[in-house]
């Protein structure tokens, strides 16, 4: 929904669709769908499950493409923002790598049990200092 919507707004702000518009958004849906299958083969320290990174690569490899393309046919000032673009998505699949990462196997949270199971402040006991 967040895609659809973002893409609708950058849309109205350029004013226009064309073929560009299109491989934009095919080239954003596949950079989603690359995302997550490996955050869930990071998800799975033990084992290494090709098939998460048959799909991340298969998903990957064509937002790349449609991202080189349109960077490369575009104008200069096209691919400045562009870059900025991708370097935003780079940066945002880092962070919710190392957030994955940080979460342990099984999706735990690194909270104490106490904390992450009841995290309702109106639930929580206030203990007596030491």
């Amino acid at each position: 929904m967040v895609l659809l919507v973002s893409f609708l707004t950058g849309t109205a702000a350029a004013q226009q669709w064309n073929w560009a518009t299109t491989l934009a958004l095919i080239g954003a849906f596949c950079g989603f769908q690359a995302e997550h299958p490996l955050v869930l083969q990071l998800k799975q320290r033990r084992s290494l499950k090709p098939r998460f990174l048959v799909w991340g690569g298969f998903y990957g490899g064509i937002a790349l493409a449609i991202a080189l393309y349109l960077a490369l046919t575009g104008s200069p000032h096209a691919r400045f923002a562009l870059l900025w673009i991708y370097l935003g998505a780079i940066a945002a699949l880092i962070v919710d790598g190392v957030a994955v990462w940080r979460r342990g196997p099984g999706g735990r949270s690194p909270l104490p049990d106490a904390i992450a199971s009841n995290p309702s402040p109106s639930r929580m006991v206030i203990l007596p200092p030491r």
